[in-house]
């Protein structure tokens, strides 16, 4: 089996898992290593295959077998349910990556507090989760609450305050409020110019948004300006400080 998967060979792979993983399961149990290792390769050769729905299986029974044996704060069983909200994304699965998101949420404020990287990162991915929903209540909530970490372990200027300011701009945008997306993205594109940080890049979706904005307010010339600089911006990039400087 896992000369199969060493070398590619996934159908042959599976064929062969499918006939290991009971063995082990029988003979040594769901809490044995051994047993554990063979689910998480099994669902390799799943996701090699882009059968998702069959790795999403396979690694939660790794996942709850792993936090049985471990506890849930054990860095392998965080690994394990952050593979399965990929493959939840990967189906459009909202819903159930959302719940996976809250439990690692969970997780990490139990064991570095709410202030830490990993949670302000996993408030970004559930809020993305309520909006695939339209679920905008709880998005605003969850991304309100990240600008607050944000704000407050960084600094109101950091370039990070501003891609939290440019998701909630995105969130009100969806919720047709063009006025308070443009007032966000302003702040976000100040904090740009002002750090030595700015990117091209997350300017762009700056301007971008800029022109959905005003493209919602009926100012069709502003919209096209705003999206040409976008373009420019993704083609030949920008000054480190920022843009303006012509």
């Amino acid at each position: 089996a896992i000369f199969s998967l060493e070398n590619g060979q996934f159908a042959e792979a599976e064929t062969y898992y499918q006939r290991v993983l009971p063995l082990y399961e029988a003979r040594l149990g769901l809490e044995d290593s051994t047993t554990q290792a063979c689910m998480g390769q099994m669902a390799t050769v799943y996701l090699h295959q882009e059968k998702p729905a069959e790795a999403e299986a396979i690694l939660r029974r790794q996942a709850t077998a792993r936090e049985q044996t471990a506890g849930e704060a054990d860095p392998t069983a965080v690994e394990i349910w952050q593979k399965i909200a990929l493959t939840d994304l990967a189906q459009e699965k909202w819903e159930q990556a959302a719940e996976v998101y809250q439990h690692l949420l969970a997780i990490y404020e139990r064991m570095s507090g709410s202030d830490r990287p990993e949670t302000v990162q996993h408030l970004d991915l559930l809020a993305f989760t309520y909006m695939q929903q339209n679920r905008f209540e709880q998005a605003n909530e969850v991304l309100q609450r990240a600008l607050e970490i944000r704000e407050r372990s960084l600094g109101t200027g950091h370039p990070d305050v501003a891609a939290s300011l440019i998701k909630l701009a995105e969130l009100t945008l969806a919720q047709k409020q063009p006025d308070m997306a443009e007032s966000l993205l302003q702040r976000a594109m100040s904090i740009y110019m002002r750090s030595q940080m700015s990117d091209p890049l997350a300017l762009s979706v700056i301007f971008d948004s800029l022109a959905l904005a005003s493209l919602e307010r009926g100012l069709s010339e502003q919209a096209e300006a705003f999206a040409e600089t976008a373009s420019s911006l993704r083609s030949i990039g920008a000054p480190a400080n920022g843009i303006g400087n012509e």
